[in-house]
Order: structure tokens, then sequence, then C-alpha cells
């Protein structure tokens, strides 16, 4: 008599997917990566968001910027918040996309996303774009900020920062660390 164990469920995936991410940020191993983006990717496959955003954040963080739009993208429709924010950052930041960018980051302040926030701020103080500028926006955002959980202390991991502020190397070691520090994910 044979036994049969039945396939991994999307939980069970995202969580063996994360096993496999702490273990690569540690080791630096790319065959881990590898391993950890196949059990995302399934997870995704099977539905799970979340997974859907991490798999999106890797491949953002390893240059595949397309890729990692798709992803976001889907989690992004199904309305997770974190990906409407790295996504609408995406488009105002480095696709010149700033109106479908504004919508997204919106939607997510909306949701109360302190990062959307902060980047909706930085949009309209001119800091993400050249040549704008809105003092009425960055106060309404700014008010909008004062009111949401959270500090400016706080590392806030669906961030995604312009390749010319943060290499993606450096994003890759930067995020690793605070995750460790903090025992989070994205």
């Amino acid at each position: 008599m044979s036994k049969t164990t039945a396939a991994p469920n999307k939980e069970q995936l995202y969580n063996l997917a994360q096993k496999f991410e702490e273990r690569a940020l540690q080791t630096k191993d790319q065959k881990m990566f590898e391993r950890m983006l196949k059990l995302y990717e399934r997870a995704a496959d099977l539905g799970h968001i979340p997974s859907r955003h991490n798999l999106a954040l890797r491949l953002y963080l390893n240059g595949d910027t397309s890729s990692a739009i798709y992803h976001y993208k889907i989690a992004a429709d199904a309305g997770y918040d974190c990906s409407l924010c790295n996504l609408g950052t995406i488009y105002v930041t480095h696709e010149s996309t700033h109106t479908e960018g504004l919508h997204y980051l919106k939607l997510a302040a909306e949701q109360n996303n302190r990062t959307a926030t902060k980047n909706l701020i930085s949009y309209y103080k001119g800091e993400l774009v050249d040549g704008i500028s809105d003092p009425a926006k960055v106060e309404e955002y700014t008010k909008k900020l004062a009111t949401l959980p959270g500090d400016d202390a706080s590392i806030d991991f669906n961030v995604v920062l312009p390749r010319s502020t943060l290499s993606s190397a450096t994003a890759t070691e930067t995020a690793g660390r605070a995750e460790e520090k903090f025992n989070l994910r994205p």
C-alpha cells in the first residue's frame, strides 16, 4: 500500500518560499534565490497575492523591471496596497508614465499605505520628477500622513526607490539586513 501526499497549498508554498528567501539573503546562494522565485511563482499561480507581490519585489531588486511590473499589476488589480504603491512608484520614477503611476499611488494611499503617501508627498514636492510642484497636494498628503499609524523612523518594505538613488545590489542588501533585524516581510 502506497502513501499519497497532497500537493502543497499556496500558504505552504509561500511559507517555504520565505524560508528559502531568508536563506538566500543570508548565504547569497543563487540556487536558493532561484528556488525561492519558483516557490513564490507557484503560490502566486494558485492565487496567493502576497507571493505575487514578493515575487515582483525580488524580480525588481534583481533588475527584471518588466517581469516585476507584470506581477505587480496582477497583485495591484487584486487591491494589494504594497503592490499598488510599488507599481505606482515604478511608473512615476522609471517608466515616465506619471498619470498611471499617480493613479496607483493614490489607490494605495486611500488604503492608508504610509509609503504611498510619502511617495505622493515627494512627487508633489518635485523630488521624484523634475518640474512638478504642487504645495496644496504636499499639504494634503502631509496631513494624511500625520493620521496614519507608524512613524518615519520605521522601515518601509514596500518602497521602490529610483535606481539612481539606490542600486539594486544595495537595495537587496538593505532589505535583507532590515528583514533579518525586524523579522518582517514585504
